[in-house]
C-alpha cells in the first residue's frame, strides 16, 4: 500500500487538496464550525494535513492509516505548535478516543468509518461540530459503480456544498495527467501497473461520472 500511497501524493501534489474541492469552498465550510486558540480539532484521514492546517491556532490530531502521508503532513506541519500525528485507522483510533473535541473532520475518509451517515453519527456524539463530506451518487448507475451513496438516501440534511460531476470529472482528469506523467518520466515505478489498472478503469466508466458528486456538510 506504501507504494499507492506514494503515488497518490504524486497525483496531488498540484492540487490544494485531495478531494475536488478548492481552499475557497473548504475555507467557507470551516468558518461555519469556529473554533477558538487552543480548542482541539480531530481529522480523521487526515492526509497531508491540508484541512487541519488550515485552522489558526487550534491543537490538531492528524490521524490516518498511511506513514507515507502522515510522513508529509509532518513536513507540512513543521514549525506549527501543537500537532499530533497519529498512524492508525479511523475506526479504532474514534472507538479509543478521549478529551473534549472542538471540530472532527472526516472529507474522503467515511469508508473508513462504515459511511457518510454513521460517521458523521459517530462524530457527532464526540465533537461539538462535524465536517464531513464524501463522494455522493447522483443516479443508480454511480451507486452501483462506485459504491458511492445516493445523496437523497443520506439523513444529514441539505449539503452545504456539493459539486457536481463536471467537478468530480475535473478532479479525475488531474489526478491521470498527473500519474500518467509520472509514469512516463519514472518507467519502472513500482505501483506503475496498479495506477495504469485505476486510470484504464476510470476512462471505461467516464460516462457514469455524469452521476457522481462531492458533498460536504458542516453539522
Amino acid at each position: 500500500m506504501s507504494d499507492r500511497d506514494r503515488l497518490s501524493l504524486v497525483a496531488h501534489a498540484a492540487m490544494p487538496l485531495c478531494n475536488p474541492l478548492v481552499l475557497a469552498e473548504l475555507d467557507a465550510l470551516l468558518e461555519r464550525a469556529p473554533v477558538a486558540p487552543g480548542e482541539r480539532v480531530l481529522d480523521l484521514g487526515a492526509g497531508r494535513g491540508d484541512v487541519a492546517l488550515r485552522v489558526p491556532g487550534a491543537r490538531l490530531t492528524l490521524v490516518d492509516r498511511s506513514e507515507v502521508y502522515l510522513d508529509e503532513a509532518r513536513a507540512r506541519s513543521r514549525g506549527r505548535a501543537h500537532v499530533e500525528l497519529v498512524l492508525a485507522d479511523a475506526a479504532t483510533y474514534l472507538e479509543a478516543l478521549q478529551g473534549d473535541i472542538s471540530l472532527a473532520v472526516c472529507l474522503g475518509a467515511s469508508h473508513a468509518l462504515s459511511g457518510m451517515d454513521a460517521a458523521a453519527r459517530a462524530l457527532s456524539q464526540r465533537a461539538r461540530r462535524v465536517l464531513i463530506g464524501d463522494l455522493v451518487s447522483l443516479g443508480p448507475r454511480a451507486e452501483e459503480t462506485f459504491g458511492a451513496p445516493r445523496l437523497e438516501s443520506l439523513s444529514l440534511g441539505a449539503p452545504h456544498v456539493v459539486l457536481g460531476p463536471e467537478r468530480v470529472r475535473a478532479y479525475e482528469d488531474a489526478w491521470s495527467r498527473a500519474v500518467s506523467a509520472h509514469l512516463e518520466a519514472h518507467p519502472d515505478e513500482p505501483a506503475a501497473e496498479w495506477a495504469r489498472g485505476r486510470i484504464a478503469w476510470m476512462r471505461e466508466h467516464d460516462d457514469v461520472l455524469s452521476e457522481l458528486a462531492f458533498a460536504a456538510w458542516v453539522l
